[in-house]
């Protein structure tokens, strides 16, 4: 039985009856209550490659691009990974 509101005496311990966490808004794997207090695991990024990769261009604290000593900008690689 699925519990979403937990009063001792007249003081509220539990409150989720205002929760708004959906399985696609939470973590793969990860699990919440929702606002009827049952138990939902998360699906966020769940059909995700393994591995993604992404390609920006440097830039320093002011935002101007990093050039190398010939002129060329210089990209930096980002991996994610699934763990």
């Amino acid at each position: 039985m699925a519990v979403n509101k937990v009063v001792y005496g007249t003081e509220i311990l539990i409150d989720l009856t205002k929760d708004t966490v959906t399985p696609d808004a939470l973590f793969k794997g990860c699990t919440a209550h929702m606002a009827d207090g049952t138990i939902v695991t998360g699906t966020l990024f769940n059909n995700y490659p393994d591995e993604q990769c992404f390609y920006d261009t440097l830039q320093d604290l002011d935002g101007n691009r990093i050039e190398d000593i010939s002129g060329s900008e210089i990209k930096g690689k980002t991996v994610y990974r699934k763990v």
